[in-house]
């Protein structure tokens, strides 16, 4: 009774098996993502998001003018304000597809160095948009409790 006693209790030890399996290390466990070539066209949709943010800043820079020209050709009031909403929503759209096109370059790896630049034009040029139209409702804010 003992050597089977003895059989029995060794009989589960051989058999037990630990619920947790090791893994394999870092190096061994294959990537999940492969790597993979750059994509051709980078360089050229850095190029032309560097065209759009160029494209915005003179629009901007003509349209900015626009209001100060006719408010010497004596047209309404109305039609100056139209002007200058024209050339943020202008500006503001153009910006964003530069900027959109200039991350997308950056991603891709391809034209580095002019997507940045892009980036850059069109970061400066909505920040301008957006600080105009913060400061436009403040002063209507201000203005309207007058």
């Amino acid at each position: 009774m003992s050597d089977q006693h003895n059989a029995e209790q060794s009989q589960p030890q051989s058999q037990f098996q630990s619920p947790y399996v090791p893994q394999p290390s870092f190096q061994e466990q294959p990537s999940q993502l492969a790597p993979t070539a750059p994509r051709s066209g980078g360089a050229g949709l850095a190029k032309l998001a560097l065209i759009f943010a160029i494209v915005t800043v003179v629009v901007h820079a003509l349209l900015a003018w626009a209001p100060s020209f006719l408010l010497i050709s004596d047209v309404g009031s109305l039609i100056v304000s139209a002007a200058g909403i024209v050339n943020a929503l202008l500006t503001l759209v153009l910006s964003a597809t530069a900027l959109v096109l200039g991350i997308i370059a950056l991603r891709r790896g391809q034209g580095l160095v002019i997507a940045g630049i892009a980036v850059g034009l069109a970061c400066a040029e909505l920040f301008g948009v957006l600080v105009s139209f913060a400061g436009g409702l403040i002063f209507n804010l201000a203005a309207s409790t007058m």
